[in-house]
């Protein structure tokens, strides 16, 4: 699989729907985990205007000689072993992974991946207004941040 003694592998879940009021926050996070890890991202599928393919190209902008592909796979329970070899395959070849799922929440399919692929670190990117890009493990349930006014 992916991992190997020298590189930690890396899966992302990156919720769509903060996509488009984190144009620069959200990529440029990812680009700093790819810098130093073998990195699966697994989005879902947005309905706005910016989702996955906008997000490849802002990735792409950041890392220009960097190979960035996109793979469609089924959130689980359908998740197949061919969506994971396919991811494996990306990885094993040096490219950046980014695996889009049709589900609107991408936990469970990066979970899913994380698991299966043997990887270091299951982490969810959420963008909040005030906090910015922050990443959580992806093994605790997604909590609401704070906001700058709460008590």
């Amino acid at each position: 699989m992916a991992a190997t003694d020298d590189v930690a592998t890396t899966v992302v879940a990156v919720n769509a729907s903060h996509l488009p009021e984190a144009t620069h926050a959200i990529p440029t996070a990812l680009v700093d985990i790819a810098k130093r890890h073998e990195l699966v991202i697994v989005c879902g599928r947005a309905t706005d205007s910016f989702g996955s393919q906008q997000l490849i190209q802002a990735i792409r902008a950041l890392l220009p000689r960097w190979r960035v592909t996109a793979a469609l796979v089924d959130p689980p329970p359908l998740l197949t072993d061919t969506d994971v070899e396919l991811v494996d395959a990306l990885l094993n070849e040096g490219a950046l992974a980014m695996a889009v799922t049709s589900a609107a929440d991408p936990g469970p399919t990066a979970e899913a991946l994380a698991i299966r692929l043997r990887a270091d670190h299951a982490l969810r990117l959420v963008y909040h207004p005030v906090e910015g890009a922050q990443l959580h493990d992806l093994a605790q349930p997604p909590t609401p941040l704070a906001t700058s006014g709460a008590s």
